[in-house]
């Protein structure tokens, strides 16, 4: 294979007024693709993409994302690609279906994760689709508030965490 996605988790975020965040995190292996192409979603936009913790700008090839790769080193390490996009879904007022689409993407794909944080005071059930749905504990539903707050101090620390690891490449390569 040219290419593999390793793993593939994403987590989208629902508010109650439709507003969609998705986030999608591959570990691909990449033995010599320059480009990973993804088909996102009907009614969505790209919002940011990072390949190797590094900022990217897609290129488009009608309604497919190009996004640059970079070849997995000689131990076959993945490469990581981050990409954020946003959309808008109809969501009931009291009762009714909501559907999700995954991206699509042009490499086979070995593992995937799909979290989904909704908005809280409704029933959920009837799940279907093509990935298993596993309750995190029936007793016990997960709800969580998410503020700007919250979301810059998060932010705050995936920048610091990414400077540490720079900074740690730069060591290494001194060294070496």
């Amino acid at each position: 294979l040219q290419a593999l996605v390793d793993s593939a988790q994403w987590t989208t975020v629902v508010a109650d007024d439709g507003q969609v965040m998705t986030e999608m995190i591959l570990a691909v292996r990449n033995n010599g693709r320059q480009h990973l192409e993804v088909e996102l979603p009907t009614d969505t936009q790209d919002w940011s993409a990072f390949v190797a913790g590094q900022p990217v700008r897609p290129s488009r090839r009608a309604n497919v994302l190009l996004l640059p790769l970079e070849r997995s080193d000689d131990k076959g390490a993945p490469v990581s690609v981050n990409l954020t996009y946003i959309g808008a879904a109809k969501f009931p007022r009291s009762k009714g279906r909501v559907n999700f689409a995954s991206p699509k993407l042009d490499v086979p794909m070995k593992n995937a994760r799909w979290d989904f944080y909704l908005p809280p005071d409704y029933e959920y059930k009837g799940f279907e689709g093509s990935m298993t749905h596993e309750q995190e504990s029936e007793a016990n539903p997960l709800y969580r508030s998410f503020s700007l707050t919250e979301y810059l101090r998060q932010e705050e620390g995936k920048r610091m965490a990414q400077k540490t690891e720079d900074n740690s490449e730069v060591m290494n390569a001194q060294q070496q």
